[in-house]
């Protein structure tokens, strides 16, 4: 046996044992406090704001806006019109994924994608098979889910 039951341990010994293991949670805990101060990926406030997917589309642009109550509004100009109401949703960031879920009265769906890179104004994804960029956009999106509902100027009233 390497230490026997009728070993008496002196005080020195105690203390040594009693120094390495606070010395090792120490260390452990500085460890742990390095990495998360200085090489943890960034935070999920990378994402808020309007980005435009960089698809290949020649006429059209999509675009996204990643509010940070986690609200996705789905936008886009297709064809001569601008701002035009895709959808609204939920998003999620996790691990290496980008989930946007939104309920439609045609459909509901899940876009899922694979982020490949995240820089302030790119983020480098995987969606269904391809890969795409989204771009930092300045865009704001439209305020109504039909045009004719936008907030128009009111009446003036003469009050004699």
């Amino acid at each position: 046996m390497f230490l026997p039951r009728s070993h008496v341990w002196t005080a020195r010994q105690k203390w040594l044992i009693v120094s390495i293991v606070a010395l090792a949670l120490v260390a452990f805990g500085a460890f742990i406090y390095t990495y998360e101060r200085y090489y943890r990926g960034p935070t999920e406030s990378v994402f808020f704001g309007t980005w435009q997917l960089e698809d290949g589309c020649i006429d059209c642009t999509h675009l996204v806006t990643l509010e940070a109550n986690h609200n996705a509004i789905g936008f886009g100009d297709y064809m001569g019109r601008e701002g035009e109401l895709d959808y609204r949703g939920r998003w999620y960031a996790g691990c290496e994924l980008l989930v946007i879920h939104y309920d439609t009265p045609e459909e509901s769906q899940s876009i899922i994608m694979r982020i490949l890179d995240i820089t302030q104004d790119v983020i480098r994804v995987r969606w269904g098979g391809s890969e795409m960029q989204l771009t930092r956009s300045t865009r704001k999106p439209p305020q109504a889910s039909n045009q004719s509902l936008q907030p128009t100027a009111g009446r003036c009233e003469v009050h004699i």
